[in-house]
């Protein structure tokens, strides 16, 4: 009995962490996050059920070592500041449930992550079992990278509002947001992919799809955040990487020269990011900043607006 409850919760953190990023509907007015997030609420009352009959309610003892307790510490610390910021709020129901029509982001959302992440290390899996949960994120994350490598070639050219083939934005919706969440799964894909017993120019192929995903997305912060885990990563590794690199230079540079040809329109963005962000400090100087209006992707001014509206929030009451 006790066997079989684990099994089940085990197979649910499964599905949850493929489908999760998967998910996306074509009939509501928020057709990417909100179908995760009510994934995500639907799985946590799941778990918490499973795990509570398991244990028949009784709080689990953690024998957590260092690290552990230090991710429960960071945890608890981002529920308190959504705590007090939900006690300071002038709007309760986004503090709770987040922006209206994507529900993600505020106090309940996080809260489930929050259950998710502390059962998960109340199950104490060995280092199997956490391979297994990082290897389900993989293959979810190449599925996302194949359809968003897709998206540039144009395979849904007509059927979204935006050009997904300009900038793609795969099952997450938003080119940053698919930078952001891909760039993990790219150290996951070098992880995995050097486990497998291939070729070792093939060893390489899970972590190449994902490294064009993110520079397909063009997200000029995206693409800065993944050069300097990359850096880190290098200074990690650098006795072995010396050595693959020797062996491969040629594959580097043919590598090297595809990803310049792919990232020419990322030059243009930049160029127009910089031009912007003139336009802003100049609109800034004038006090015209109230009357702000931004284009679609002219995102430094949709940014002045989104820091504009907090800070004229905070002062504008005493509370």
């Amino acid at each position: 009995h006790h066997s079989m409850l684990r099994r089940l919760e085990s197979i649910t953190y499964t599905f949850f962490l493929f489908l999760t990023p998967l998910l996306v509907t074509s009939f509501l007015k928020e057709l990417f996050e909100f179908p995760k997030v009510n994934f995500l609420y639907f799985v946590t009352g799941v778990l918490i059920l499973l795990s509570g009959w398991r244990t028949n309610f009784k709080t689990t003892n953690f024998n957590q070592n260092f690290q552990q307790k230090l991710i429960l510490g960071s945890l608890l610390l981002i529920f308190i500041s959504n705590l007090i910021s939900l006690a300071f709020t002038s709007s309760y129901y986004t503090s709770l449930f987040g922006y209206y029509t994507r529900f993600n982001g505020g106090l309940a959302s996080i809260l489930c992550i929050i259950i998710l992440i502390s059962l998960l290390i109340g199950r104490n899996l060995d280092k199997n079992a956490i391979n297994q949960l990082l290897f389900t994120i993989l293959i979810s994350g190449l599925i996302i990278s194949i359809y968003a490598i897709l998206q540039k070639a144009g395979i849904d050219k007509n059927f979204w509002n935006e050009d997904a083939s300009h900038r793609v934005f795969s099952t997450l919706g938003q080119p940053n947001w698919l930078a952001a969440y891909l760039i993990p799964i790219f150290y996951l894909a070098l992880y995995f992919g050097f486990q497998f017993k291939i070729h070792v120019i093939f060893k390489f192929v899970p972590a190449l799809m994902v490294y064009f995903a993110i520079l397909f997305t063009y997200s000029i912060s995206g693409i800065f955040a993944f050069a300097i885990s990359l850096l880190i990563y290098i200074l990690l590794n650098f006795g072995p990487l010396k050595k693959t690199v020797k062996k491969y230079w040629h594959v580097l540079i043919i590598l090297f020269v595809l990803t310049c040809a792919a990232a020419i329109p990322l030059k243009d963005r930049i160029i127009n990011q910089m031009d912007n962000m003139y336009g802003i400090f100049n609109l800034l100087q004038s006090d015209e900043s109230q009357n702000l209006k931004a284009n679609y992707g002219d995102t430094g001014k949709i940014r002045l607006i989104l820091w504009d509206g907090p800070l004229n929030l905070i002062t504008s009451s005493a509370k």
